[in-house]
C-alpha cells in the first residue's frame, strides 16, 4: 500500500501542486514555502488520529490517492472525507494504535512519538504501538476504582475509604458498637467490676497512708542533713579557699621567678671571673717601669691646662686673637701630653708581665689590648653587669625566703583542712580535693534546701527518721493517681448503667419504656443483620482484589512483552544503524533507556540530535513490526535536521533500506546537505523509482 497521487490547490506560496509519488520522494524547499502545510494536508486527509496532533486549519482543496488497500484498488481521501485510512487498514493482532498518524508522519521536525513526555516516547506510547494494553484496561474497568487500590495486609483490608470500602467500614463500625453494647451488658448485669474496684481502692489507700508516713520521716532527715552540711560548709569558707588558691598561684610564681634569676646568674657568672681577673691585671700592670724621660711627665699636661685657662680668660675679657693663640697652644701641648703618655704606655708594655696580661686580655675578650687604658675601660664596662649579678643574687635570697614562708603557711592550712585525707605535699592535688569538697558541700546544701522548700509538709523537730528510705515520691504520686482513677471508674460504671438502656434503644429503635432484659433479643437480631451485610460487602471487595491482581499479573506479562519487543532486531537494528552507538533499548518504569557497549542513558538525557536519531529508529522499527508483511508509507518532515553531519549518511542509508523492503518514503527538507545526500545515494539503489520536487519561491 502506498500513496499514488497528491493533488492540491491553494498551498501558499505554491501554485497548484500535483505529485505522482514513487518509492522514495524528496521534496525540497526553504522555510515558509509550504512543506509543513503539505504534510498537514496529507495528515488531515488520511488519518482520523491526526485530530490529536497540533495542526493548522487546512484551507486548500485537493485529495490524496492511496493504492493497494485490501478492500479497494484505489481510494481518494481529502480533509473532508468521513472515512479515513484507519477504516481500511487491516488491524494487526494488537489492533491499530490510537496514534497511527504520529507513528507514520514526522511533522515540522517534531520527532516525538508521545507529546509532553521526557525524551518524546514513554510507556504509554509503547503500549499503544507494541502491546495488548486495551484488553488489560477493559478488565480493570470492570472493577470499581476504589477497589482497585485495595490490598490485604496482615489479614486486613486496606485502601481508600470510598465506595464499598467505606460501606464495609461503616458496617463494621456499627457491628463493633453492637458488640460493645453486649460486652457492657455482660459487665453491668453483675457487680463483679464494682466489687473488684472497691477492693483495689482499699489496698491503694492503705499504701498511700504508708507512703505519707515515710514522707514525714524523709523530711525530718532532710532537716538533720541541712544542719550537718551547713556546719561542714562553714568549716571550709569559700573566701579562705579562694585566698589559698591565690597563695598557691603566688608560690608557683615565686618559684618560677627564682628559677629565672638563677638562670640569669649562671649566664653572668663567667663575667664575674673576667672582672676579678681585670682587677688583678690592673694592679699588676701598674708596677712602675721607668723609661728615663728627658722631662717630667706632668709638664705637658700642666702647660695644656694653663693654655686652656688662658684661652677662657682672654675670650672673656675680649681678646679674641690672643684667645685663638692660647687655644692653639692648648691643642699643641695636649697633643704632646697624649704622645708622652703613649710613649710611657709602650715602654710599660715592653715588660714581660704586661705582655702576658695583654695576651690574656686578647684571649678573653677577643680584642686588642693597647695598655692600661684598655684594661680600665673593659673593667668599667663590666662593673654594670657585676652590679646586676649582685642584685640578682640578693633577689634570689630574699625571694627564696618569701617563698619558703608562704609554702609553710600553705602547708599548714592544707594540713588543717585535709587532716588525714589527701597529701598536703602535692599542693595542686590537695587544692583540687578541697575545691571538689566545697562544690559537693554547696550542692548538698542546695539539694536539701530545694527539697525542703518543695516539700508539701514541714519537718518535725527531733522527729523520727527511721523509715525515710521507704519514701518514694513517684510511688506516692502513682498511688494517688490510681486511687483517683478507680473512683472515676466506679462513677463511670454507675453512669453507664443509666445510659446503657438508652443506647440499646437508639440502635434497635425499640421503646425506652421497655425493660433491659426485653431489649436484648432485638439487639441480637440487629447484630445478625449487620454481620450478614458486612460479609457480603467483604466478598465483593475480595473478588475485586482478585480480579485486580490477575490484571496486574497480565500487566507484568505485558511489561515483559514490551521489553521483548524493544529487543526485537526489527526495532533495535534501526536504532543501532542510525545512532552508530546504541545497541539496546530498554523500558525502566516510564522511561526509555538506550545502552552502548559500556553504559546506559535515559532517552531524555541525550542531546537533541541523538534523541531524534533514536526516535526515528524506533519509529521505523515499530512501524515495520506493527505492519509486518504490509509495508505502508513514512513521511519525514526534516526529521534529520538536528543530527550531526557524520550521522546523516547512515540515516539516509537506513531510510533507503526501509524503502527497499517495500515501504514508501517521503522526505521533506530545507537542508542542502540532506538534499544532496538523497540525490547522491538514492538513484544507484532505486533507479527511476525516485521522485524529486523543489517547491518554488
Amino acid at each position: 500500500m502506498h500513496i499514488s497521487e497528491i493533488s492540491l490547490d491553494g498551498l501558499s506560496p505554491q501554485p497548484a501542486l500535483h505529485l505522482l509519488p514513487r518509492r522514495v520522494n524528496l521534496i525540497y524547499g526553504h522555510n515558509e514555502h509550504g512543506k509543513t502545510r503539505l504534510v498537514e494536508f496529507v495528515l488531515a486527509s488520511l488519518f482520523r488520529s491526526s485530530t490529536k496532533m497540533t495542526l493548522r486549519r487546512v484551507d486548500v482543496t485537493g485529495y490524496v490517492r492511496v493504492s493497494g488497500l485490501p478492500e479497494a484498488a484505489e481510494l481518494r481521501f481529502s480533509p473532508r472525507s468521513r472515512q479515513k485510512l484507519e477504516d481500511y487498514l487491516p488491524a494487526p493482532d494488537a489492533g491499530l494504535p490510537p496514534q497511527l498518524a504520529r507513528l507514520l508522519v514526522v511533522k515540522g521536525a517534531e520527532s516525538a512519538l508521545q507529546a509532553n513526555t521526557p525524551g518524546g516516547l514513554g510507556r504509554t506510547a509503547l503500549q499503544e504501538y507494541l502491546s495488548n494494553q486495551g484488553i488489560i484496561d477493559r478488565i480493570q474497568e470492570r472493577v470499581p476504582k476504589n477497589t482497585r487500590g485495595a490490598q490485604i495486609v496482615d489479614g486486613r483490608l486496606t485502601g481508600t475509604l470510598s465506595g464499598d470500602l467505606k460501606k464495609r467500614k461503616d458496617l463494621l463500625e456499627r457491628l463493633a458498637v453492637v458488640n460493645q453494647i453486649f460486652a457492657e451488658i455482660d459487665m453491668q448485669l453483675s457487680d463483679g467490676p464494682l466489687g473488684r474496684l472497691a477492693a483495689r481502692l482499699e489496698e491503694v489507700e492503705q499504701a498511700v497512708e504508708a507512703q505519707k508516713s515515710a514522707r514525714q520521716h524523709y523530711v525530718n532527715r532532710l532537716a538533720t542533713d541541712q544542719v550537718r552540711w551547713r556546719q561542714q560548709s562553714d568549716a571550709l569558707p569559700n573566701q579562705e579557699l579562694l585566698r589559698l588558691e591565690a597563695d598557691v598561684r603566688e608560690e608557683t610564681r615565686l618559684k618560677e621567678e627564682i628559677d629565672r634569676l638563677i638562670d640569669a646568674c649562671r649566664q653572668r657568672e663567667p663575667l664575674a671571673d673576667d672582672y676579678r681577673w681585670l682587677e688583678a691585671a690592673i694592679q699588676t700592670y701598674r708596677i712602675p717601669v721607668k723609661p728615663a724621660p728627658e722631662e717630667p711627665p706632668w709638664l705637658y699636661p700642666a702647660l695644656s691646662a694653663v693654655s686652656v685657662v688662658a684661652t677662657v680668660a682672654l675670650a672673656f675679657f675680649g681678646f679674641p686673637w690672643a684667645a685663638v693663640v692660647t687655644a692653639l697652644a692648648a691643642l699643641f701641648t695636649g697633643f704632646l701630653a697624649y704622645r708622652k703618655l703613649r710613649l710611657l704606655s709602650e715602654v710599660n708594655s715592653a715588660a714581660p708581665e704586661n705582655r702576658l696580661i695583654t695576651a690574656e686580655f686578647e684571649r678573653r675578650f677577643k680584642t686588642r689590648c693597647g695598655g692600661l687604658t684598655d684594661l680600665q675601660i673593659k673593667k668599667n664596662a663590666l662593673e654594670q653587669e657585676i652590679s646586676l649579678l649582685h642584685t640578682q643574687s640578693e633577689l634570689i635570697t630574699t625571694t627564696s625566703q618569701r617563698r619558703q614562708e608562704l609554702a609553710r603557711e600553705i602547708d599548714a592550712r592544707l594540713a588543717a583542712w585535709l587532716g588525714k585525707e589527701g597529701n598536703p605535699g602535692d599542693r595542686a592535688a590537695a587544692l583540687k580535693t578541697l575545691q571538689e569538697r566545697r562544690v559537693k558541700l554547696d550542692a548538698a546544701v542546695l539539694h536539701v534546701e530545694v527539697a525542703l522548700k518543695s516539700s508539701p509538709i514541714p519537718p518535725v523537730s527531733g522527729g523520727d527518721t527511721r523509715r525515710a528510705e521507704e519514701y518514694n515520691p513517684q510511688k506516692l504520686a502513682d498511688l494517688e493517681e490510681e486511687a483517683a482513677r478507680i473512683n472515676q471508674q466506679m462513677e463511670e460504671i454507675n453512669r453507664q448503667k443509666t445510659a446503657l438502656k438508652q443506647r440499646i434503644c437508639d440502635v434497635t429503635g425499640e421503646s425506652v419504656t421497655r425493660w433491659l432484659e426485653e431489649l436484648i433479643p432485638a439487639l441480637q437480631e440487629e447484630r445478625t443483620a449487620l454481620e450478614g451485610d458486612a460479609r457480603a460487602v467483604t466478598a465483593e471487595i475480595l473478588a475485586g482484589i482478585a480480579v485486580t491482581r490477575a490484571a496486574q499479573e497480565l500487566r507484568a506479562g505485558e511489561d515483559s512483552a514490551l521489553q521483548a519487543a524493544l529487543h526485537n532486531p526489527l526495532i533495535s537494528e534501526p536504532v543501532k544503524t542510525l545512532t552508530g552507538r546504541y545497541q539496546r533499548v530498554d523500558l525502566e518504569d516510564v522511561h526509555l533507556l538506550v545502552s552502548d557497549a559500556y553504559q546506559s542513558f535515559r532517552l531524555d538525557e541525550l542531546s537533541t540530535g541523538a534523541q531524534e536519531q533514536v526516535l526515528l529508529g524506533l519509529r521505523m522499527g515499530m512501524a515495520a513490526r506493527l505492519f509486518a508483511g504490509q509495508p505502508l508509507f513514512l513521511i519525514l518532515d526534516d526529521a534529520f535536521q538536528h543530527s550531526d553531519w557524520q550521522r546523516r549518511p547512515a540515516m539516509v542509508d537506513e531510510v533507503l533500506h526501509l524503502a527497499q523492503s517495500g515501504w514508501q518514503v517521503f522526505y521533506l527538507t530545507m537542508d542542502d546537505h540532506l538534499r544532496d545526500l538523497f540525490l547522491e545515494k538514492t538513484p544507484p539503489i532505486l533507479g527511476d523509482d525516485f521522485l524529486t520536487c523543489s517547491l518554488k519561491e
